[in-house]
């Protein structure tokens, strides 16, 4: 039965449920051409395509969300990504730049369930001051140290190690503030060899003025403990084959639509480790790679 056209007419509606547009962190117009959405709502244990002889690729085979011309990558209802039942659901997706520029996110988004959508639609037709209901989000991806990054930008880079064996920290989170100032200014996500690179953004005018080109930065990167060999695994492979198997699912709250966790500032649950080092790097200049010791 149509819902919109005469009965003569062949009617397929699409709804969406959600649309999700990775962005840029550093901000700009640059389009993520090679940043691609997954989804993970697969039966478990997903199975990992062979390699061929390299190692398996983020993506591990997980059906991949279709880019819409809005730019935005689209679950919509009827599709195996979609998540059916009633009241507040979950999607959970991986982001992934297939050449390694932006480092990956898994997100547990919020969705509504298609009886509510239908509801609020109905609703705004009849009363069009009505809000409709949010359906999109907008999660912030950091550039990776592969990433192309502008010329004259002041950047830090570093690897985070663990202790005595110096073996790589892999999914760190970073911040950064000028020595002094307590709460942190820059961000930054590392991969899976503890690699990070935070871009140094607008600094105070006092700083400006100083007769210098030096900057004191206090960065502080944080880290999860690497779970025992015999700890379940969070993957749709259940598998330590996953090459994410270990980077955190951040949990995206119903509300508000835009949070410390779409745009990568909060620390994801259980990062327990913790350091603190002091650099010195130039502005317009990039620094050396420092090692940061858990």
């Amino acid at each position: 039965m149509n819902e919109v056209l005469p009965g003569v007419w062949l009617e397929r509606i699409v709804r969406l449920q959600v649309g999700v547009l990775p962005v840029d962190a550093l901000g700009g117009a640059r389009r993520l051409t090679s940043v691609e959405v997954f989804s993970e709502n697969v039966p478990r244990p997903h199975g990992i395509p062979p390699g061929r002889g390299f190692a398996p690729v983020a993506s591990i085979g997980l059906p991949r969300l279709r880019r819409t011309p809005s730019g935005r990558y689209a679950v919509v209802f009827g599709t195996p990504a979609a998540r059916a039942g009633t009241g507040v659901l979950r999607v959970t997706v991986r982001i992934v730049d297939r050449f390694g520029m932006f480092v990956p996110r898994r997100l547990s988004i919020p969705v509504h369930d298609l009886a509510r959508i239908l509801a609020n639609e109905a609703a705004v037709e009849a009363d069009p001051t009505r809000s409709r209901l949010v359906r999109s989000c907008q999660p912030w991806l950091y550039p990776s140290s592969r990433c192309a990054l502008p010329a004259g930008a002041t950047l830090v880079r570093g690897r985070v190690v663990s202790g005595a064996s110096r073996a790589a920290v892999p999914w760190p989170r970073v911040s950064a503030s000028l020595v002094g100032q307590p709460t942190p200014r820059w961000h930054g996500h590392g991969d899976q060899n503890g690699e990070f690179v935070i871009v140094v953004g607008a600094v105070p005018p006092a700083v400006v003025k100083e007769l210098t080109d030096r900057l004191e930065l206090r960065v502080t990167v944080r880290a999860r403990p690497m779970p025992a060999p015999t700890d379940p695994v969070d993957s749709p492979a259940e598998s330590r084959d996953d090459p994410l198997w270990l980077l955190p699912v951040e949990r995206v709250p119903s509300q508000p639509a835009t949070d410390d966790v779409l745009t990568g500032v909060r620390t994801p649950p259980g990062y327990s480790r913790s350091a603190t080092s002091w650099i010195t790097c130039r502005r317009g200049h990039f620094t050396a790679m420092h090692q940061i010791v858990l």
